[in-house]
């Protein structure tokens, strides 16, 4: 039986295909169908992802997602125990660019764009890489082929869908990806408040999220997009 039974406020955005405003991203969808096994309904609170974490920090919200761990995080949220999807990002460049890296110097000769609160650019300013960073990834896109930047680093999944929805097919044939070194690779979490509440509310999570794991239901919505 569900710890509260009343709804859960989520903080979400875009993250298109894992998030969406209206909740039927994929990872929204695992988040719905897990909470509902333990008896959880949810509604959605728009916010600019920083502010979605500020928010449940503060306990306006109840759960913003996915989010990777970091010492920072840790110590002022709950986190979920399982990753609810991977983060393998990867830089994007536009033809023509020669670019590679496998060392966090070679990544010093270029331009680069970034994402407000994203844990990939996090990582670059962390070790004292210069990012232009902007609110979405079809901006960093934009100024990528107009030549504004040299390269940026997106998620993989995500990248490909911006893409495909955003672009056109001559734009498209422009881009380039650097697969051989991913920036980052990384479990992302859900987030709660950390109160008595949160800790409550990760646990019912994690036992709905085990069930659709343990059932199957957890792969056929990630990799068949249902």
């Amino acid at each position: 039986m569900a710890s509260f039974s009343d709804q859960i406020k989520v903080a979400n955005n875009d993250w298109v295909p894992y998030n969406t405003v209206d909740g039927k991203g994929l990872v929204d969808q695992i988040v719905k169908e897990a909470f509902a096994l333990v008896g959880h309904d949810v509604v959605y609170v728009i916010l600019p992802w920083k502010r979605a974490y500020q928010s449940v920090k503060a306990g306006e919200t109840d759960i913003t997602y996915p989010w990777s761990y970091t010492e920072e995080r840790v110590a002022e949220i709950t986190y979920n125990k399982s990753p609810l999807v991977v983060n393998r990002s990867i830089f994007w460049y536009k033809k023509g660019t020669d670019f590679s890296w496998q060392e966090y110097s070679d990544l010093a000769k270029y331009s680069i764009g970034g994402m407000i609160g994203y844990s990939d650019t996090a990582a670059l300013e962390e070790i004292g890489i210069q990012v232009q960073s902007v609110k979405d990834e079809l901006t960093n896109l934009k100024k990528l082929l107009a030549g504004r930047i040299d390269t940026f680093p997106m998620n993989e999944v995500v990248g490909n869908q911006v893409i495909k929805q955003n672009l056109s097919a001559d734009e498209q044939a422009q881009l380039m990806t650097y697969e051989d070194k991913p920036l980052v690779e990384t479990p992302m979490h859900g987030v709660f408040t950390m109160n008595e509440r949160g800790q409550k509310l990760s646990a019912d999570f994690e036992k709905g999220l085990q069930i659709l794991i343990e059932n199957g239901r957890y792969d056929e919505i990630l990799f068949s997009g249902k």
